[in-house]
C-alpha cells in the first residue's frame, strides 16, 4: 500500500509539472512547488506578462487577465492595454479568482474564491469580493479562525470536522502519510453517520 501511495505521488508530481510546464512554454515564470488547479488559463499569447512564485495555490478556475482589449474592439480607435500580474510567494488564490492586468498580490496573501482582483493586495493580507477589497491581516484571519474553532468544538456541532492536515506541502502531492491521515479523518468524521440537527437519533 505505501508503495501504491508513493507510486500516486510521483504521478501527482508529474501532473504539477505538466500544468505549470504549459505556462513556461508560454513565456511565464512560474516557481518551484507551485500548485495549479484545472482550469487554470491566462492570455496564452501574452504569458511572458505574468509571473508566479514559489509555493503559490492557483484553485481551479483561476483566471489571469493578461490585457485588456475591450474598448478597442467596441472603438477601434484607442490601443490595448497590457500589464503585468505578480503573484507573490506563498499566496493562495480561492477557487474561480480573477485578477487583471496589472495587479500585484503581495507574498502569503489570501484571495478568497470567486473574487475579482483589480487592485495590488499588500503582502500578508485577506481579500475577497467583486471587486475584491483588502478585510484584514492573514494574522487577524488566523486569530478568527481559530477563535471560530474553539467555538464550535466546544458547541459539539457535530457538522463541523476539523483535520490536522500533515505537512501540508507534501499534502497537496498525496505523500502516503498525508493521504492515510485524510482517509482516516474522512472515515470517523462521516457526516452521513450523524444524526441531523433537532432530531433524534434512529427517527
Amino acid at each position: 500500500m505505501r508503495l501504491w501511495y508513493l507510486f500516486r505521488s510521483i504521478l501527482r508530481r508529474l501532473h504539477m509539472w505538466w500544468r505549470a510546464s504549459r505556462f513556461r512554454r508560454h513565456g511565464a515564470y512560474i516557481g518551484k512547488r507551485v500548485w495549479i488547479g484545472s482550469r487554470v488559463v491566462t492570455d496564452w499569447p501574452f504569458a511572458q506578462f505574468l509571473e508566479v512564485q514559489d509555493d503559490v495555490t492557483l484553485g481551479d478556475g483561476t483566471n489571469i487577465i493578461l490585457h485588456d482589449a475591450t474598448l478597442t474592439v467596441v472603438t477601434g480607435d484607442v490601443p490595448a492595454r497590457f500589464g503585468k500580474v505578480t503573484i507573490g510567494r506563498g499566496t493562495c488564490l480561492g477557487h474561480q479568482v480573477t485578477v487583471m492586468p496589472g495587479v500585484t498580490i503581495g507574498e502569503q496573501s489570501l484571495i478568497g474564491a470567486c473574487s475579482l482582483v483589480t487592485k495590488d493586495i499588500p503582502p500578508r493580507s485577506f481579500a475577497f469580493g467583486v471587486p475584491a477589497r483588502v478585510r484584514g491581516t492573514i494574522d487577524e484571519l488566523r486569530t478568527r479562525y481559530l477563535d471560530r474553532m474553539e467555538e464550535e468544538l466546544a458547541r459539539g456541532d457535530s457538522h463541523i470536522a476539523y483535520w490536522e492536515v500533515p505537512a501540508w506541502h507534501e499534502h497537496r502531492v498525496e505523500w502516503s502519510h498525508a493521504r492515510s491521515s485524510r482517509e482516516r479523518f474522512l472515515r470517523d468524521h462521516n457526516p452521513q453517520n450523524v444524526p441531523q440537527r433537532g432530531k433524534q437519533a434512529g427517527k
